[in-house]
């Protein structure tokens, strides 16, 4: 079936065939966003109308769209081998992503395994977690911790440890052995500030671990932004404090850095950024800049050293996937880590997330926007009723989603927060065309929604 771009009829019969995420189709099919092709920052759609994108794709186009090198990759490895057996073995182009993650994650974080998306990292991670404790005398250790508002994945366990409230309810009921705490996001209000929110979570997170038992608890996953609270960037002393529960309840620490890794917070790992390392982190998105589905579980030897034993002890990780440590996406995620660091990208997320901020909080006096806040290049606001009020506008949020694409920009927009998050390779020119194309939407959302 060929199907011409001029005719919009087409498409919209296809779209009826197929989901868009978390999206209503009908909603969907009133302003479609069908893309043709895409260059650095800018996307095209079927109609040839250009869309900047502010989000990265969602968060994953770290070198922006069509980087030649990494089509020189796929293109390279194409013709080596795609898919090594995984029962059998392992391609050497997977052992050398292995070593540069290894090389530039936390200190002494060098154990990697890599699989196809973020769902499935995180789901290895409470895997690994809990054969860990098994096959060091804990067996009673399964339950796995996680904050409201945090999201995990899609697949049944990931979805099982997010916050995320009504995105899981059309799938009750959840599977068991997840439990949610309160983050210091939820609590600053009621707290009076951040120093109080933050003690507040800590002791009731102290208290929870008390109450459910630390000898049946495996693992407490985090992310150190926690993207669908807003980007709420951790308080002082939250990550230190969380650490220190899971050191003295012997709780195995992951951090989830779907989002927040390979640079998106200025660090390569936001780890880095704030000084705390877990035990575990996953990774993915930025690890392929988008051109394919790669993803990682990273974490320490001497953790790994628990699986390894006699064949007849079974004491090996109980876990595989068809496409984990798959060829050609090692040779993209091996190229996306050479480029990082020949080009500094992380010091560009850095340059150009401090101008995104600083822009966006001199704007606070003329935007309806405020607590501009973030690491790197991500960074959120709050959407507010007019400058300077402290009251959040409910209704802005779906106007500015639409007006965004009125506009030609991607743009991450929930019903009280937005953010943005372009690629970490940006030059000062096309982070200003991003955000003139923001300050141009939100004054049309301000004005339709008025």
């Amino acid at each position: 079936m060929t199907i011409e771009a001029n005719r919009a009829a087409d498409w919209d019969h296809l779209v009826r065939h197929t989901f868009i995420d978390f999206t209503q189709t009908t909603e969907f099919l009133k302003q479609p966003v069908i893309i043709s092709k895409a260059d650095r920052i800018t996307y095209t759609d079927v109609h040839g109308k250009e869309f900047l994108d502010g989000l990265s794709g969602v968060y994953a186009v770290s070198l922006g769209h069509n980087h030649p090198r990494l089509n020189q990759a796929v293109s390279s490895q194409l013709e080596r081998v795609t898919l090594a057996p995984p029962m059998h073995g392992i391609a050497d182009v997977s052992l050398q992503l292995v070593a540069a993650l290894g090389a530039v994650a936390p200190p002494d974080m060098t154990f990697v395994k890599s699989f196809s998306g973020g769902s499935e990292a995180n789901e290895a991670a409470f895997k690994f977690a809990r054969q860990y404790h098994r096959l060091t005398g804990n067996p009673s250790k399964y339950k796995i911790l996680s904050c409201y508002d945090s999201y995990h994945g899609a697949t049944a366990g990931a979805m099982a440890a997010s916050g995320t409230g009504s995105r899981k309810t059309a799938f009750e009921p959840q599977m068991g052995g997840f439990l949610k705490f309160l983050p210091p996001a939820y609590l600053t209000q009621a707290a009076g500030s951040p120093e109080t929110a933050t003690n507040l979570a800590l002791h009731l997170l102290e208290r929870q671990i008390d109450g459910e038992d630390a000898s049946t608890i495996a693992a407490l996953i985090i992310e150190p932004v926690i993207h669908l609270a807003g980007i709420a960037v951790p308080p002082a002393g939250w990550l230190e404090g969380v650490l220190a529960l899971c050191r003295t309840h012997e709780i195995i620490l992951i951090y989830d850095e779907i989002i927040t890794g390979i640079g998106r917070t200025g660090q390569m790992f936001g780890a880095q950024t704030f000084g705390v390392a877990p035990d575990i982190l996953t990774c993915g998105k930025g690890l392929s800049s988008g051109v394919l589905p790669v993803s990682a579980m990273v974490t320490r030897p001497d953790l790994a050293e628990a699986f390894i034993g006699a064949e007849a002890d079974q004491r090996h990780f109980n876990h595989g996937h068809t496409f984990a440590s798959n060829a050609l996406t090692s040779a993209v995620g091996v190229e996306v880590l050479a480029i990082m660091e020949e080009e500094d990208v992380c010091a560009n997320s850095q340059a150009q997330g401090r101008l995104v901020k600083e822009t966006l909080k001199e704007w606070q006096t003329e935007l309806p926007i405020a607590n501009v806040r973030g690491e790197g290049l991500l960074v959120g606001f709050d959407l507010v009723s007019e400058p300077g009020s402290p009251d959040v506008n409910q209704g802005l949020g779906p106007v500015l989603r639409r007006k965004a694409i009125d506009h030609g920009l991607i743009m991450r927009v929930q019903p009280t927060w937005g953010a943005l998050a372009p690629p970490l390779v940006c030059t000062e020119q096309e982070t200003w065309q991003i955000l003139e194309r923001f300050r141009e939407a939100i004054l049309d959302a301000w004005d339709a929604a008025a």
